[in-house]
């Protein structure tokens, strides 16, 4: 199972990296030819040679937020829409790992095995497309598609899985965005494991050490009461049990 540790790291590298191999292609092949020929292979020539040119000299930035003062367009802005849990598992997940006994582990013996506790959990990314053209944005947005749903084996090798992906055009706010601002958005759903354990710091502080909850007898008291139960005193009223003396016959 992969440990997932910030899921917009593995989104953003994805981001980055499909743009730079998407211009390191254009340096490479041949007009016609490249990566982004094949991704608006229904405009005309004329156009995509447009494209290539101007996407060579105008990549476009990739940023964790909403558009800043020195995040020059095109942008790629990634936010962070939703993160819920989708899946609850009985007792919050709740399993023993085995703790290293007869290994080199440094865990003392006859130590009680570490609780793991595991969430499943939803979360969508919306990735907006600033450009300062509509056929730019077009163009962005369509790449952008691209590279998401190439890198849908490298988010799941990341621990994200069930990538889903869905797209939008974004009205225009004139509050917030300029007359000559386009934009689209596209969103990236993904899942993901998240988890913890009740041997650290964070634990402790808030539950007390490991299983206080249950030794502690003023929180749970539960035992098997018969007749030869100590702490029964061997009182009447118990569980008789059955005496394999008697002779059924």
């Amino acid at each position: 199972m992969s440990h997932v540790v910030l899921p917009e790291r593995s989104i953003l590298t994805l981001l980055q990296t499909g743009v730079t191999a998407i211009l390191g292609d254009l340096d490479v092949s041949a007009p016609g030819e490249t990566v982004l020929d094949d991704i608006l292979r229904t405009l005309d020539d004329a156009e995509k040679a447009k494209a290539r040119e101007y996407f060579k000299e105008h990549p476009p930035s990739v940023i964790q937020g909403y558009p800043r003062i020195d995040a020059p367009f095109p942008l790629y802005a990634m936010t962070l829409t939703s993160d819920n849990e989708a899946n609850r598992y009985l007792g919050v997940g709740e399993h023993d790992e085995p703790s290293g006994f007869g290994s080199d582990d440094s865990e003392a013996i006859g130590a009680k095995d570490r609780v793991e506790f595991n969430q499943w959990t939803k979360a969508s990314f919306t990735i907006f497309v600033y450009t300062e053209h509509p056929d730019l944005c077009a163009w962005y947005y369509r790449i952008l598609r691209r590279i998401c749903n190439v890198g849908i084996r490298f988010l799941t090798s990341e621990g994200l899985d069930n990538a889903t992906i869905a797209g939008a055009e974004l009205a225009p706010d004139p509050r917030y965005t300029p007359d000559n601002l386009f934009v689209r958005r596209l969103t990236l759903t993904v899942e993901y494991d998240e988890e913890w354990n009740d041997r650290d710091a964070l634990w402790q502080a808030i539950n007390g050490p490991p299983e206080t909850f249950i030794t502690d007898p003023s929180q749970l008291d539960v035992r098997h009461v018969d007749t030869r139960d100590p702490l029964d005193g061997g009182s009447q009223g118990g569980i008789v049990p059955v005496d394999l003396t008697v002779n059924l016959n």
